[in-house]
């Protein structure tokens, strides 16, 4: 098979050597003939070989060699890669389908509660009206309407006066409370939460100029209230976890920990970049909260090292008690080393390509080819 590859390369060199597209040819004619079996680094090095007799090797050729060993050596692999990503696509749109025909139905059960109850004492009728609220509430991100009900509920507090920023920022640590409560806490959900309580509020305050300051200011604070009470709750929720799921646990509390740590300043990051997206009066007040965010921010950022350190002493505890390994995170930890390693080599021919030393030692591994 070697010698039948290497023979077929040959008859390639001869035929497109001298066309001006010859390093894309290259590629694509060295492809074909290796995309039936896997080439080893053998045959590889050998053809390397060859275009050095020709005088054919430079970075260009070479690489283009390089690139047609991997597109043939992956070919199967990323054919296969590409077919999932299609059934991956397929069952993104299938959840999302999915996802709105579970609103639907949990608003009409929820609709149906309501007409039920139309004939009972008014009593009754708050009663579970109420209680209907709260469960909406505890739904939000799942039913769709976390802008449309932060909008809502601080349009509200604003018609009804009073202590303004206050009532905002009560409202919205409510709100983004029971929003990340729905779910599992992660820096992406977090952030998808905050986001789109602050679109709500600049809205709103780009709209009503007058309390503009009081809406964003109880926003801003409101909702680092709210990640506060998420983080709280995970801390308090450790001692609860039973002795016979801890070693389950284990993997799970690991995630969590890399979640929470820094999540003051995953928050800072998504005020800053509210703001900028803001174009009204919003972009100013957000500016001067900012400022004021790192003396504010001081409780959430203990809280939030010392949920990150009760974790870790839970998965210690865990690990101590029971042998405890987690293979896929050290499969992860080496293969997060090995593309540190290549992302170095890359940086280090980026950095000779502008100290222009590249040329350099391009002639010294010509001249030590000659000699072999």
């Amino acid at each position: 098979m070697q010698k039948e590859i290497e023979t077929q390369f040959i008859e390639i060199l001869d035929e497109i050597d001298s066309k001006p597209n010859f390093p894309s040819l290259l590629k694509e004619r060295v492809c074909e003939i290796l995309k039936k079996e896997k080439p080893s680094v053998d045959i590889l090095k050998n053809l390397i070989r060859e275009l050095q007799k020709r005088e054919l090797a430079n970075i260009t050729s070479i690489s283009s060699l390089i690139s047609a060993f991997i597109e043939a050596f992956s070919f199967e692999d990323k054919r296969e890669l590409y077919e999932l990503l299609n059934q991956k696509e397929m069952i993104e749109q299938k959840i999302e389908d999915k996802k709105r025909e579970v609103k639907r139905e949990i608003l009409k059960l929820l609709h149906s509660v309501e007409e039920n109850i139309s004939d009972e004492s008014e009593d009754f009728k708050k009663l579970v009206e109420y209680s209907l609220n709260n469960v909406k509430l505890q739904s939000l991100e799942l039913l769709g309407i976390l802008k449309e009900t932060t909008i809502e509920a601080i349009l509200g507090a604003v018609e009804k006066g009073g202590d303004i920023e206050g009532n905002v920022e009560e409202i919205v640590k409510n709100i983004v409370y029971e929003a990340i409560n729905e779910g599992k806490l992660t820096k992406v959900r977090v952030a998808y939460i905050l986001r789109t309580v602050l679109e709500a509020t600049i809205e709103i305050a780009d709209e009503d100029q007058a309390f503009a300051k009081e809406i964003l200011y109880g926003a801003v604070y409101g909702s680092k209230k709210g990640v506060f009470r998420a983080i709280s709750k995970v801390k308090n929720e450790l001692k609860l976890i039973p002795n016979e799921v801890q070693k389950e646990m284990a993997n799970e509390l690991e995630k969590t920990k890399e979640e929470i740590d820094r999540i003051d300043e995953d928050f800072v990051n998504i005020v800053r970049e509210s703001s900028l997206k803001s174009k009204g009066i919003s972009k100013n007040i957000l500016g001067d909260i900012i400022l004021k965010l790192d003396s504010v921010l001081e409780k959430l950022k203990k809280r939030s090292i010392e949920t990150t350190e009760a974790l870790a002493q839970k998965i210690n505890e865990i690990k101590n008690e029971t042998v405890f390994e987690n293979e896929i995170t050290s499969k992860a930890v080496l293969e997060a080393k090995e593309l540190s390693k290549e992302a170095k080599k890359v940086g280090r021919y980026l950095l000779d390509i502008t100290k222009g030393i590249l040329n350099g030692a391009i002639k010294g591994a010509k001249e030590a080819m000659k000699k072999e």
